[in-house]
């Protein structure tokens, strides 16, 4: 339930995320996917003690949804990283075709780019849910 709930949130969020920083303009990228790739390099044995007082004090203890948030936090940045990639490679002469058409942001990215990427969607899933799997927070580790 937790590792299906959390490869939702990561697939909603990491898509806008990857089209803002592979087809709009953002000063300094790289830096900004280094910082996603970074968090990725902590250990896990680093965030238990903070992650276990915010579900103390936030009441999430033996809490299935901590469990979504944790998976969704874990995996949202190597999402965003592998399909930014991918993103950064479709034409941009299609989405300025739809946008000259009048299609607006919500538009360009449901009807132009995701029928676009669909070769990387199938890959998040796979990669979210055997992450959030194999995590040391799951319950029975």
């Amino acid at each position: 339930m937790a590792s299906l709930a959390s490869t939702l949130f990561v697939l909603v969020l990491a898509f806008p995320a990857a089209y803002a920083l592979s087809i709009r303009p953002v000063r300094k990228w790289t830096n900004v996917l280094f910082f996603f790739l970074s968090t990725k390099m902590l250990p896990v044995v680093a965030g238990l003690l903070p992650i276990y007082l915010f579900a103390k004090n936030a009441g999430m203890l033996d809490n299935i949804w901590l469990l979504v948030i944790l998976y969704t936090s874990m995996n949202l940045p190597i999402a965003v990283w592998m399909m930014q990639s991918f993103l950064a490679e479709v034409p941009v002469a299609v989405i300025e075709a739809a946008q000259i058409d009048g299609a607006r942001l919500p538009t360009i990215l449901a009807r132009v780019v995701a029928p676009i990427s669909l070769p990387v969607l199938p890959r998040q899933p796979s990669s979210a849910s055997s992450s959030a799997g194999t995590s040391c927070c799951s319950p029975g580790s």
